[in-house]
């Protein structure tokens, strides 16, 4: 998951983790953030979790950036960005 927290049921990732129903999973974003470091999902091995930065590529960033310029030009022509 990398778009929002509330869209994965935490309970049953655990649960499906936890017994293996399925073999691993990889999220970028959990319901409640700050995350909570007692969360025993936090105690699977067979998790990755990464601090809510999956929109952090370089390919985003250049992105975002060529819009802002663009952006930016449209404004300084007098055109409505």
């Amino acid at each position: 998951n990398t778009a929002r927290g509330k869209l994965v049921d935490e309970k049953a990732l655990y649960h499906a983790l936890s017994t293996h129903a399925i073999s691993g999973a990889g999220v970028d974003v959990l319901k409640k953030e700050p995350f909570d470091a007692n969360d025993p999902i936090f105690s699977l091995s067979n998790i990755v979790i990464a601090p809510h930065i999956g929109a952090a590529t370089i390919e985003a960033t250049d992105r975002a950036s060529l819009h802002s310029a663009i952006g930016i030009d449209e404004v300084l022509s007098g055109k409505k960005p």
